[in-house]
């Protein structure tokens, strides 16, 4: 599917957004989700789970500019990836198939390896990815948040503990005192170890 079809299909679902989707619109909006966005879309019991993906849909576009890229493993001819207990028994072929779900299966099946005529280069399942630059900002971001909330729940239950008129509802405060310390403690670390990751990342980025 090229870009200007997607649009044009898009552009087309919008005008029936309003009303329950068909079948037919159905399909269009998973293979939309897969060709745009890259990912395999899964049916909730929402209601709204077709239109809240062409909305992703939409959005993705607008932030990307273009559509995801094709995956970069492949199946051998005729091989498929079907497993009751990955994906909720979803099959999968090289039309459907995604960086998210090969590497998912593989890293709970790393013997059917043997099923791939492509994977990239140097990947291993269960290895350890690294992100790049721009996601360890993003990483960071998100670090920095966990880490705010964290001291923010530290110093309310401090006031609780201040507050406590008698010593179980103290003894209760300074238990709870304790965790949040604990997740203060876990936040900062993994923001220190975010912060060497993205050190390293610099430095490559400056020695290419």
């Amino acid at each position: 599917m090229e870009l200007s079809e997607a649009k044009a299909l898009i552009n087309e679902l919008k005008g029936r957004f309003d009303s329950p989707f068909n079948s037919t619109d159905k399909e269009s909006i998973e293979k939309l989700y897969l060709e745009v966005c890259g990912k395999v879309f899964i049916p909730t019991s929402c209601q709204n789970c077709y239109h809240d993906a062409l909305l992703e849909v939409i959005n993705y576009l607008k932030n990307h500019k273009t559509m995801a890229e094709k995956s970069n493993f492949r199946l051998k001819a005729g091989a498929i990836i079907h497993s009751t207990a990955f994906m909720n028994g979803q099959v999968f072929t090289n039309e459907n198939l995604t960086d998210e779900v090969a590497k998912g299966y593989l890293n709970k099946y790393p013997a059917q390896m043997v099923l791939f005529s492509k994977v990239p280069e140097g990947w291993k399942p269960g290895q350890k990815e690294v992100p790049t630059l721009e996601e360890a900002q993003e990483m960071k971001e998100k670090a920095e948040k966990v880490l705010k909330g964290a001291l923010t729940k530290v110093e309310n239950i401090q006031k609780q503990v201040g507050e406590a008129k008698d010593a179980k509802k103290k003894e209760k405060a300074e238990e709870a005192l304790k965790k949040a310390k604990a997740s203060v403690d876990k936040a900062q670390k993994n923001l220190n170890e975010i912060d060497e990751m993205i050190a390293e990342l610099s430095s490559e980025g400056a020695g290419e």
